[in-house]
């Protein structure tokens, strides 16, 4: 009689557990998006409030990731086109690409490649008192690490000084980036040859969207 207690309860909670599964099926989760620590995905893009100092103009400006390109030294270069909304005609494009631990960016012009001169933009993976130079004759290093609120939200950002030299003359950037979201703020001081002028542009991140890595 043991015997047969034992096997029924086996049988009533095999029954049990069986219904209790197709009660509850297990559901199986998406694979959950990855992104790039530095962003370079085709689709992406960032908007930007701009303020142009030299022509005192309050614009906006949009860069887009628009396709690949094949470059020189055989790695894939993504296009990044930069639009203005104070004037509809005017662009910009250059060529983003990743060799190694550098991100670098190359000229692009009418579809042609100027890779005579390769600006480095960070090195990976970006860390406070990271210090590198480019062939360029200038040099940047990571100053501080810190929170900043701008028109798009609060992000947590590295803050990146850049000092160069044109015609003996010492010029400044300084860039706030946060990894896997991109530029969210940029204060550029580029050389300005008009005498007893200054030129500086400020960005800051009105919205963007980030392709994730297929």
């Amino acid at each position: 009689m043991k015997h047969y207690s034992i096997f029924l309860f086996i049988l009533l909670f095999t029954i049990a557990f069986q219904i209790s599964c197709k009660k509850n099926p297990v559901e199986h989760q998406p694979p959950q998006p990855v992104y790039e620590y530095f962003p370079n995905t085709v689709g992406s893009w960032w908007k930007y409030a701009r303020y142009d100092s030299t022509e005192n103009i309050l614009d906006t400006v949009t860069i887009y990731i628009t396709k690949n390109v094949q470059l020189p030294n055989g790695l894939t270069g993504k296009v990044w086109k930069t639009d203005y909304s104070s004037d509809t005609n005017d662009y910009g494009q250059s060529i983003c690409f990743r060799n190694g631990d550098t991100i670098s960016e190359y000229g692009y012009f009418d579809d042609i490649i100027d890779s005579t001169i390769e600006d480095y933009i960070v090195i990976l993976p970006i860390e406070i008192g990271q210090r590198w130079k480019t062939p360029v004759f200038d040099s940047s290093v990571v100053v501080e690490q810190d929170s900043i609120n701008v028109l798009a939200g609060e992000f947590y950002c590295f803050q990146i000084y850049r000092r160069y030299y044109l015609d003996i003359e010492e010029n400044y950037d300084r860039k706030w980036f946060c990894p896997k979201v991109g530029f969210i703020k940029l204060y550029l001081n580029p050389p300005n040859f008009a005498p007893n002028v200054e030129s500086h542009f400020s960005y800051e991140l009105l919205s963007y969207h980030i392709e994730p890595v297929k």
